[in-house]
Parts: structure tokens; sequence; C-alpha cells
């Protein structure tokens, strides 16, 4: 039985058993090879990325209401002043000692060149972040060469709602300082973030002042909606080998733990097909909780399918489970008006299995503990948005992890991956370039979770059943966006693309070629607030079509391939 096999239990994902154990049977060394490939290809397909939806993030600190920088305004002549000395007060709770004024020893100074010295300094602190520091002038006499200037730091007095009740969990949580700290737009605009994280949440934050001078009270008015969510999919985006239409459905909930957490369960399932021949299907919960610079991820998965094998005297039915934990975090280094900056690192535990006629194949056993590290960026640029990650996935000998002897896999694998993605407006066309190139580099054998799999409409589009995998390799997206036209029915926008891809030869296979080049066209459709449609259609241009002696079999799928995915919101 499949569920006999696993060391432990995952609450609320429940293996179904698999009846009709047979009496094991001597299998062909050829018969063999054909599942151990089926088995393969199946890990490859999983590890297989999920198309993304594209996502427009505003500016940092929209819905922050910063107070306006009062600028000092003096008329034009009047005398002026020498000075010899700036004296500067207040500046080492806001920073570094402002220098704008400094230009001014040594001249004859006057009134305007005086406020025109201070209304830098305050201009300073405002593009810093320090929207609420202030530089000002006491009362003094110039007559003696000595021009004083008083800062008074902004400081959070403390945290309220926006109807005057005191802050709970969700708000202090939700920002990376508290009452008494500097008051700094950058450490604000993270809390803000936190706080429009769940889909159903809507913040706005505003200052008044506080008891003391240069206090302010942080005010955040939040507007909640239904805190849950539904949705469904149907698509064709299955294999061949356990059911091409799939089906999908997704429960959310926000604020579960009142700390703008996020919270969902996922399943996936083939449709249609009789269970009995084949399927795949997986159920997954995610809860993400961030807390101030801070994101923690938490994931608990289970799948299973089974699928026919041909083999050369007779069928064989194959079967597989997997189990799955992860950890993950992330922290803001830092940000700024156009960039943020983060550091990642997590864990994972998966054990997966595989049976053929009921019979465990030992050979396939998984037991994987994984830790990864990495870097993370974002930049928003004057014509375009550039994002970035990079980091090393490594195996760790902990936690149960176990791979058997005479695997050739290597337990204490380590893998570098990179990921760029470029987005920017063509010229005045209304058109959206959009680019990724991803790939990853290592020196050992890799299970085939940590493999790189190219050929399918998430990395080089124009193959579907066909795809190549190994340890290391890269893939080159481009797509072109027109802008939303509407009709009668809502709106919809057309795409066309550009793909390559490479695969390095490893020690388990290699094509006649290691190269997948494809095109694309497509079109998205948006029926209103709840329902959307995506089409598409693609061409290999270039894949493994020559089975030459000692490679993996060529790609014998159709080089034109289409695609549907319905999306419903409830």
């Amino acid at each position: 039985m499949m569920n006999s096999a696993l060391n432990f239990t995952v609450i609320a994902v429940v293996v179904s058993a698999i009846a009709g154990s047979a009496t094991a049977q001597p299998i062909s060394t050829a018969d063999q090879a054909l599942i151990d490939d089926a088995i393969q290809t199946q890990a490859a397909r999983d590890n297989l990325p999920d198309l993304e939806p594209q996502q427009t993030d505003g500016p940092a600190g929209d819905g922050i209401v910063a107070p306006d920088v009062d600028l000092l305004t003096v008329g034009a002549g009047g005398p002026c002043f020498d000075l010899s000395e700036i004296l500067i007060t207040g500046w080492e709770n806001a920073g570094p000692r402002p220098k704008a004024a400094d230009r001014l020893i040594g001249t004859c100074a006057t009134a305007t060149d005086i406020g025109a010295a201070l209304n830098t300094i305050n201009i300073e602190y405002q593009d810093i972040g320090l929207i609420t520091t202030r530089a000002y002038l006491p009362e003094q006499d110039v007559s003696d060469g000595d021009l004083e200037i008083a800062v008074i730091a902004g400081v959070i007095e403390d945290f309220v709602y926006g109807d005057g009740s005191a802050a709970d969990a969700r708000l202090t949580t939700a920002f990376p300082v508290g009452p008494g700290a500097l008051l700094d737009l950058r450490e604000l605009e993270q809390g803000y973030d936190n706080l429009n994280g769940p889909a159903s949440a809507s913040a706005e934050a505003n200052f008044i002042p506080g008891t003391k001078p240069g206090d302010s009270l942080v005010a955040v008015a939040v507007q909640d909606g239904r805190p849950w969510s539904l949705s469904s999919t149907l698509s064709n985006q299955g294999q061949e080998a356990t059911g091409e239409f799939k089906g999908g459905l997704t429960f959310g909930y926000d604020n579960l733990a009142n700390r703008n957490d996020e919270f969902s369960v996922t399943l996936s399932t083939t449709l249609f097909d009789s269970r009995n021949s084949r399927f795949s299907e997986s159920l997954a919960f995610d809860w993400g909780v961030p807390v101030g610079d801070w994101a923690h991820s938490f994931s608990l998965s289970g799948s299973q399918y089974r699928l026919p094998v041909v083999g050369i005297n007779q069928s064989y039915t194959v079967e597989g489970d997997s189990v799955s934990f992860g950890y993950s975090t992330e922290v803001l280094l830092s940000r700024d008006q156009t960039s943020k900056f983060y550091a990642t690192g997590g864990v994972e535990i998966t054990q997966s299995r595989s049976f053929i006629e009921g019979v465990e194949l030992t050979t396939q056993r998984r037991n994987l503990t994984i830790g990864h590290l990495g870097l993370r960026g974002e930049q928003t640029m004057e014509n375009g948005e550039f994002k970035w990650n990079t980091g090393l996935r490594f195996g760790l000998g902990a936690l149960g992890s176990n791979i058997g002897v005479s695997s050739i896999v290597d337990p204490d694998f380590i893998v570098w991956s990179a990921r760029l993605d470029y987005a920017r407006p063509v010229a005045e066309t209304g058109i959206t370039w959009r680019a990724r190139l991803e790939g990853q580099a290592s020196p050992d054998v890799l299970p085939s979770s940590e493999q790189l799999s190219i050929g399918s409409w998430s990395t080089v589009r124009g193959f579907h059943e066909d795809s190549m995998y190994g340890d290391d390799g890269f893939y080159l997206r481009n797509t072109l966006e027109w802008p939303s036209q509407s009709w009668e029915l809502g709106t919809y926008k057309f795409n066309a693309g550009l793909d390559f891809g490479y695969i390095n030869p490893s020690r388990l296979r290699e094509w006649n070629q290691r190269v997948l080049i494809g095109v694309s066209v497509g079109a998205d459709f948006d029926f209103g607030a709840d329902t959307t449609l995506s089409v598409g259609v693609a061409h290999a241009l270039s894949r493994p079509d020559e089975n030459a002696p000692n490679t993996t079999s060529a790609f014998e799928d159709s080089r034109t391939v289409m695609r549907f995915e319905l999306r419903k919101e409830f």
C-alpha cells in the first residue's frame, strides 16, 4: 500500500491507498528503464514553476499622507550678514549633521540666502524619509557672525487607528519600529505594505501632531472587506500520462491570526479520466505572516499520481506520492524610494515514494532535507522595473534525510540559481516588454525535484508533453503585452513571446541537442471582476528530433500546442 510507506502523517493530506497489489513479476532491463524514466519525468514536471499572474505594484508610499515641507519664503533684498560659524543643534537625533548651510560661512548672507539654506536642509530630510523632522531658525542676533539652526527630530509618539482606538497586535506587528523611534517614511512604508498585504485589506496612514514638539501620532485607517476568498480553475495543462484536463480550487482567509497574515488551501486534480488508470492530484496549505521587516511563510503539501507505462511485453501501473513541509523567511535589509533589498532563507523536508504494480521501488525512495539561503531585490527605474534573486540550495543530512545507497544522486548536493525579471514600456506604443532570465548550476547529480526543467508554458513555450531537464541550464523568456482593449463583455489584451532554453548534459541523460526555442501568441480576457480566460498557441522552432545513439528519446509531441485556463472568483 502506498500510504504505509510514509514515515509520518500529514494532517488533512490523505493519500489514497492503492488496492490490488499484484504478485511481483520479473521486469526486463528495458522495461525498468522505461519505468524509471517515467518516474523521473513526472518528478521533473511536478517541479515546473506555475504561471505567475502579472502584478503591478504602486510606488512606495502610496496611501501614506505625508505632511508638506513648509518652505521659508523671504523677499529679496535687505541687509547681509558676515557669517563665520554655523551652529546646528538637535541634529544628533536625526542622523548625520546637515551641511547645506555651511556654504554660507565666509559670505555676507542675506535673509534670502539663509532661508534658501534652511529650505535645502528640510528638503534633504524629506528626501531621506524623515518627513516630520524640521530645521528652524530660533530667535537670535546674527550680527556677531554666528548663525544658529535648531533641528527638531520627528518622533513617533504612538500608533492608533483612524477612529482613535488603540493599536492592537495587527497594527504593532505590522511596523518595524515602535513609539519613541525616529519617524522614517521608509519604515512606515514597510508597515503599510504589511497592512495592505491581505487582498481584503485597504489601509491609509496620516499623521496627527503629538503632545510634544516633533512628536506625531501615526493614525492608520484600515478598511476590511470579506476576509475569505474562493476561486476555481479549469485548464488543459495536465499531462497525457496522468490526465490532460485539470481543475483547481483555492480557499483563502485573511487575518486569521490578526497579524496581517494570509492563509490558503489549494486542491488540484485531473478531471474526466478514470482514476483506476491515471490521475494526478495535490493538496497544499500555505500561511504567510509578516512581522515588521520580516516575513515568515509555512507550507504543507501532499501529492500523488498514477500513470500507465507501456513496456515491451506488457503494461505497468506506476504510482507515486510525496509529502513536504517548508519554512521560509525573508528580512528587509534596506529600502528607499525606488528599491528594496532582502535576505532570504529556509528549509524544506520532502518524502517521496514510487510504486509499480503496488510494490515500492526502493531505489526511487527520496527523503530530502533542503536548506536555502539567498538575496533578492527590486528596483524601479524611470522606464522600467527590475527584479532579481540569487541563492544557494543544499542538501542537509538532518531531519530524516535519506537517499538510497544505490542512487547516484549526491545527498549533500549544492546548486546555485539566479533569476532576473525586467519590464518596460516600448517607446510610446502602449506595449510592455517583459523578459525573464533564469538559470542554475551545480557540480553534483541532483534529485529530480532540484533539476531545472524547460519546455512548458512557464519556461520555454512551444512544448507541453516533452521537456528537457538537468542539473545545469538556463532559459530566457521574452513577452510583448499589448494594452487592454474594451469590448461588450469586458476587456482583453494580446501577447506574443519568443523563448530560448539550454540544458547541459548530465551523467543521467543527454538529448541529441541541448537547445529549445519556441514562439507563442495569446490573449487574456477579463469578463468583469470575477471571471478570466487565458488562451495561447505556441510552436516549437527547435527541439531534439533525432534518436541518436546513447541519447534520450527525441521529442514526439506535436510541434504546435495550445492552452487555456478559465478562472472564476466567488
